[in-house]
């Protein structure tokens, strides 16, 4: 993990958790590309200052120089006579313009940006806030010329945002309170990576543009309520109930709505929402929301997966339209392909009871598909199947399916 530091804007690598200093971490949404401060900018903007500081260090006069280095000098010329003394070093009028036209056009370019700016308020504030020295940053602190650095860090991203000691949100589309239309309409609540960054921080507060309190969610029942009611996550889960208290389906209910710049992000950004790993592979489209559940599956018992659709219109949210076979595709298959298909199972709870999940060897992934044991009792037109992994909040429920000798999908 690589931190920067809040006072000297350097980076750090801290490769073991044992020797890793506390850290404050950042939440926010992105900017443009070209609006951005970025790990390549921050490597050019430590090159300047190195060659600023010789620049300025062979400038000065000879006679203005320490009397202290003259007989470390003659010292020199005496040991390494026969050896090819080094080169003068021009005085700095003589130099190219080349060096400080860089240094003068990267700090324009640098102050430009919003990005700088949001870096710079961001270190303020941590430093100001809880007297931490280093700070984390999405932009600036991977290196994303480097997949495999990227994939680390994707994959550690929900363990990063739970071990900071405060995680700052900063909401640039926000100018007042938290009762104000703006924090409730704002883009940070839409993002599919900002989830994982709002559930696993132990504490949390929010920042409008200015850098001016919000509030401390940690603190706040009342700001979690108005959270609870803009993101559908129930205030348990907010202040640091274990995830694995809500089902699959429920989990993926939050993400329903949410938006990613890339397909594959809409998978990445739950990874740490389930506990689970995998390779990234951009390229492979919505085939990663497919690998996820893969994943998902292998590790975790809990059929709500399966349980995806669109709910009827006026009927309890368990029972599930029975899908109309000529209306739906054979290719579909037994796993959803977004979020967007978990968007009705926000009720879904953990049964208890007659529904209580038991740890099914049946339940995995195959080569011919999902193979999923479950008990059935047989009615007509209609068979009754034992839900094993969740119910409805509000009853206590059983899926109505059509009989299994029907040519349908199992939902």
């Amino acid at each position: 993990m690589r931190l920067l530091n809040v006072e000297t804007l350097q980076l750090k690598s801290f490769l073991n958790e044992e020797t890793r200093p506390p850290y404050a971490i950042l939440s926010h949404t992105w900017l443009s590309d070209t609006e951005e401060v970025t790990f390549e900018d921050l490597l050019g903007y430590y090159k300047a200052v190195a060659q600023e500081k010789l620049l300025v260090a062979t400038s000065i006069p000879p006679r203005a120089r320490s009397k202290k280095t003259l007989p470390s000098r003659v010292g020199f010329k005496k040991i390494l006579p026969s050896r090819a003394r080094p080169k003068k070093i021009l005085p700095s009028r003589a130099r190219s313009n080349r060096i400080i036209a860089s240094r003068a056009g990267f700090k324009k370019i640098l102050a430009s940006r919003a990005g700088s700016k949001k870096i710079q308020g961001y270190c303020n504030i941590v430093a100001r806030g809880r007297n931490l020295k280093w700070a984390w940053i999405d932009t600036c602190c991977i290196d994303k010329r480097s997949s495999a650095e990227l994939s680390e860090a994707i994959n550690s991203m929900f363990k990063w945002y739970r071990d900071a000691k405060q995680c700052y949100v900063f909401l640039r589309d926000v100018t007042g309170s938290q009762y104000d239309p703006s924090f409730q309409k704002s883009k940070w609540f839409t993002r599919g990576w900002t989830l994982q960054e709002l559930i696993a921080p132990k504490k949390l507060s929010f920042y409008n543009k200015n850098w001016r309190l919000i509030g401390k969610m940690h603190e706040d029942l009342k700001l979690c309520g108005v959270v609870s009611s803009i993101t559908l996550i129930p205030v348990a889960f907010l202040r640091g109930a274990p995830l694995t208290d809500a089902c699959v389906a429920k989990r993926m209910s939050w993400a329903s709505k949410r938006q990613t710049t890339r397909p594959e992000d809409k998978a990445y950004c739950l990874l740490g929402i389930f506990d689970v790993n995998m390779p990234l592979l951009y390229g492979e489209g919505s085939k990663a929301f497919i690998r996820l559940q893969e994943e998902i599956i292998n590790h975790i018992y809990d059929d709500s997966i399966l349980a995806w659709g669109t709910v009827n219109a006026g009927t309890p949210p368990l029972f599930r339209q029975v899908l109309d076979p000529e209306a739906h595709s054979s290719d579909q298959g037994a796993l959803a392909t977004s979020p967007e298909d978990f968007e009705d199972c926000g009720d879904f709870e953990k049964a208890l009871g007659f529904f209580q999940a038991q740890n099914n060897p049946d339940f995995q992934i195959t080569t011919a598909g999902v193979k999923l044991g479950v008990d059935i009792f047989m009615g007509a037109p209609y068979a009754l199947c034992k839900g094993e992994a969740c119910g409805a909040m509000d009853q206590d429920g059983a899926l109505l399916l059509p009989r299994p000798d029907a040519a349908i999908r199992l939902l």
